[in-house]
């Protein structure tokens, strides 16, 4: 990789990082909202039996869960592009310029 599409990559996992993160906060609300959604979903449901309500409510607490966790996994993964980048530039620092 040239000096330039290593820059152009870095931004690139920048802009991604920036953008996972933008809307963490409410991501998070909407997991710690899932939990009494879900836990009022089965005690309806068990309460009087699992209707279309129920699994219904309980696919929306499963959702509001799992949507933080994937842009979680998302971010760390861009991130650890980042590192890479930096860890690249490092090495290029340590060998010197290129010969020839």
């Amino acid at each position: 990789m040239t000096g330039e599409e290593l820059d152009q990559y870095e931004a690139i996992a920048r802009h991604q990082v920036a953008r996972e993160a933008r809307w963490q906060w409410l991501l998070w609300g909407g997991a710690v909202v899932a939990v009494p959604i879900g836990l009022w979903a089965l005690a309806r449901g068990w309460q009087s039996g699992f209707g279309g309500t129920a699994f219904g409510l309980l696919g929306l607490a499963w959702l509001m869960g799992y949507v933080p966790y994937r842009v979680s996994k998302a971010r760390q993964m861009w991130q650890s592009h980042l590192d890479a980048v930096a860890a690249e530039r490092q090495r290029r620092l340590a060998d010197g310029p290129p010969v020839g």
